[in-house]
Order: C-alpha cells, then structure tokens, then sequence
C-alpha cells in the first residue's frame, strides 16, 4: 500500500505537468487494482489491465479495446523485470499508447554476480529481465522516443519535455502533489454512483 500511495503522489505530479489532466489512462500489469483507484480518488480517469490478476479494488474501470488510440498515458511499475519477452510487452503498451511510465531497478555497471544484487530476486525467481541505461536508450531509439530517468521513475515518450518540469518533477518535495490536486475533482462519488446503477440494473 505505502508503495501505491507514494507513487500515486508522483504520478500526480508527473501528470499534472506533461499531460492532459482530463485524459484516459492505463494502469498496464495493475495487479489488484489499488492504484487505478487511488488515481480515480485523486481525479484521474484511470483504467485498469493485468492479464494475470484479479482486480478487486477497480472492477468497473478495466481497459477494453474500444480505448485503444484514446490513452493518454501508461503506467507500469514494477513489471518490466517479470516480462519473459520484453520487447513484446513494450510494443503491446505502445500500440494503447506512445507514452509509457514505469518502475524497474537499472542494471549496476559492471554488472554484479548473482549474490551480489538483491534484484535478482534469487530467493523467489521472478526477477527474469534485467535493463541498463542503455538498453532503454536503445528501445526509445528504436521506437522513435525519448528516455527520461527519472530517479525511481522511467519515461518513454513521444512529447518534448521540458527539461525545467523534469528538474520540478525530479525534486519535487513538500507536499507539491497536494497543491496540484485542488485542481482535480475526485471520481470518488461519481465512481460510487456508475457501479450502483450497474449493480441495480443487474439486479
């Protein structure tokens, strides 16, 4: 929860200075929905996909194929290392959208043996693809992109962005994601009131 919680406040930043504030977005691998609906509480029109999880915590607001070319933005944390085929995975997302947020730990330079990196996930063996800096230059290179680290935070896009937001997104502290959240409307209520006219039109 707490990882949900600090990245729903980054993303809220993230979004409120590169993107349209009022478009779709998807929340690609969402595992049991806690992100989409945090982002939906925070006022983004969040969507939810995982091809191998339940969602619990978003059922209403799963992504369906009459979105595809209307997605403004995806969100992916903590996936690209589970990917058995990468470059699939990553082309999959651009055809939704040419924007693409996630999380992932970089490969160190040189690269560490195997009791050497906790990333590896040795003690699980889900940890199966691995990423340097270098390997997302190169992806963003291929798919005409731009590759932007942002500490913690990676960013495939097709926008120009603004080296100054990037420095405020970077170092942004102090509770700059509440000041931007005034300026949305929380789908809270609204959400509340779409699933009750579903659930009674079953009924």
């Amino acid at each position: 929860m707490q990882r949900n919680i600090l990245l729903s406040q980054k993303i809220t930043i993230l979004l409120s200075l590169f993107f349209d504030k009022n478009a779709k977005y998807l929340d690609y691998a969402g595992g049991y929905g806690v992100f989409v609906r945090l982002m939906r509480d925070i006022g983004f029109d969040f969507y939810w996909y995982d091809k191998y999880t339940q969602n619990i915590f978003a059922r209403g607001f799963e992504y369906n194929e009459t979105m595809k070319g209307k997605i403004e933005a995806i969100t992916c944390f903590e996936a690209f290392e589970h990917f058995a085929n990468p470059i699939d995975e990553i082309e999959n997302m651009l055809s939704i959208s040419k924007n693409i947020i996630f999380t992932t730990e970089l490969l160190p330079n040189p690269i560490p043996k195997p009791q050497e990196w906790w990333y590896y996930g040795l003690d699980h063996g889900q940890h199966i693809s691995f990423y340097s800096r270098k390997t997302f230059e190169f992806i963003a290179k291929k798919y005409n992109l731009q590759y932007v680290n942002l500490g913690g935070l990676h960013l495939f896009s097709d926008k120009k962005l603004s080296s100054l937001k990037l420095k405020i997104l970077k170092f942004s502290k102090f509770g700059f994601h509440k000041i931007l959240q005034k300026r949305l409307k929380s789908k809270t209520w609204e959400d509340h009131l779409k699933m009750r006219n579903i659930n009674e039109s079953i009924i």
